[in-house]
């Protein structure tokens, strides 16, 4: 037969008060000397148990802290659209046991995440153009001149891709060129052909002369009308230049006629002849000279012409 005796001291836990209570017991075993002893000492421990009396201490309730409002604005970063997201935590939101600081450091710190998630999830990059140039000339019927024209890379913008942000570049250089050569393209004009006929007048005679100019003999940036009155003017003095008049006059139409009996004698016969000498044919210092010149030449014509026969029986004289 084994034999044990053993204490239980059992006290009242942290938070609660009360007397310690020890307790003792005696257990026996037929197994063996450890088989008593846990007998013992679980009869002792169960009697400490059964005799704790403990009460609860009275307990502090803590001080809950609550954040005020909080708010944080996050703005795009740089190469991106310009835009903000703002998050507002909201007063009571966040508390903490240990100060208000802490409650409203952590609200700050939540707001700041949540607007720094909005802006990361939605900001949208900015595309911005390439360095652009054009050149440009006058078509040939302006007077000579050209011009080339840039447009400074990171000039223009797009949020939808870098060829839109190219493409306004290219348009923007297209319209500066084309103002560039509205302004400075200057259109030529050509004269169209022109006669002038100078005439000896004033008393005067002498042969008339023609000057013929073709076009584009003068050639300007002025008007068309101008550009024809200067060649013209050009035609006149030329053709004015040249005519070479001198005093006198130009005969009138002569009319002559002649037969054979005045111009052979009595016993000739044959039809009478007539001659025209045309105006203008003849010149004399006056216009008497110049038509006496016109009707003896008609005469002589006259002559010529005439078919005789002689009729007046025996030799012709």
């Amino acid at each position: 037969m084994y034999t044990s005796t053993q204490d239980f001291t059992l006290a009242c836990a942290a938070g609660s008060s009360g007397a310690t209570v020890v307790r003792s017991a005696t257990a026996t075993s037929l197994i063996s000397q450890r088989d008593a002893y846990l007998k013992a000492y679980g009869l002792a421990r169960a009697l400490a148990v059964e005799f704790l009396e403990c009460t609860l201490d009275p307990v502090t309730p803590p001080t809950i802290y609550y954040n005020v409002e909080k708010t944080y604005t996050a703005n795009s970063e740089a190469g991106y659209v310009t835009d903000s997201w703002t998050a507002t935590i909201t007063a009571g939101s966040v508390y903490s046991l240990v100060s208000q600081s802490e409650a409203d450091t952590a609200a700050q710190t939540a707001a700041t995440v949540q607007a720094t998630q909005q802006r990361d999830a939605n900001q949208r990059r900015l595309y911005y153009n390439v360095a652009k140039s054009m050149h440009g000339a006058c078509t040939a019927e302006y007077a000579p001149y050209e011009t080339t024209v840039s447009i400074s890379s990171a000039v223009f913008s797009s949020d939808s891709s870098q060829a839109a942000a190219d493409s306004k570049a290219q348009s923007a250089c297209v319209s500066s060129l084309s103002a560039a050569l509205t302004s400075n393209c200057i259109l030529i004009y050509s004269s169209t052909p022109q006669t002038y006929t100078a005439v000896c007048g004033g008393g005067t005679v002498g042969d008339t002369v023609t000057v013929n100019y073709p076009a584009a003999h003068v050639v300007e940036t002025s008007s068309q009308s101008v550009v024809d009155s200067k060649s013209l003017s050009q035609a006149t003095s030329a053709a004015t230049g040249l005519l070479s008049c001198v005093s006198g006059s130009y005969n009138v139409s002569q009319v002559a006629s002649a037969n054979c009996v005045t111009e052979f004698g009595s016993g000739w016969t044959g039809a009478t002849q007539s001659a025209v000498v045309s105006a203008g044919t003849f010149f004399g210092s006056s216009l008497s000279e110049a038509n006496s010149k016109a009707l003896s030449a008609a005469f002589v014509s006259a002559v010529e012409m005439l078919s005789c026969e002689w009729g007046g029986g025996g030799i012709p004289p």
